[in-house]
């Protein structure tokens, strides 16, 4: 689960919580591809592995808040989880970051 986001070098960092150990662990958003792939029509996912050995991959082929809001029948934590979600596909996928 992505938890937030930290300053730091580059871009900074994206802090993601371990569904498994619980564990918070910062990974360097300088380091995240999320390349076009044409023959798909979509983004490279992120993927995020725990030192327990859980592996967690982000869909950041959702759409925007632009592109269509947030239903209001969420929990706070799908709507906070949904917020972390376009703000990573806001600052890493390359139709956003030109």
């Amino acid at each position: 689960m992505l938890k937030g986001f930290e300053k730091g070098d580059g871009k900074g960092k994206v802090v993601v919580t371990c569904d498994k150990c619980g564990s918070d662990k910062p990974y360097s958003l300088d380091q995240l591809n999320s390349d076009f792939i044409e023959e798909l029509q979509e983004y490279r996912n992120p993927v995020f592995e725990c030192e327990c050995g859980r592996v967690e991959a982000v869909n950041i082929n959702l759409p925007t808040f632009d592109e269509e809001p947030l239903a209001d029948d969420l929990t706070i934590q799908e709507k906070t989880q949904r917020e972390n979600v376009n703000k990573l596909i806001m600052m890493i996928r390359e139709d956003y970051t030109r």
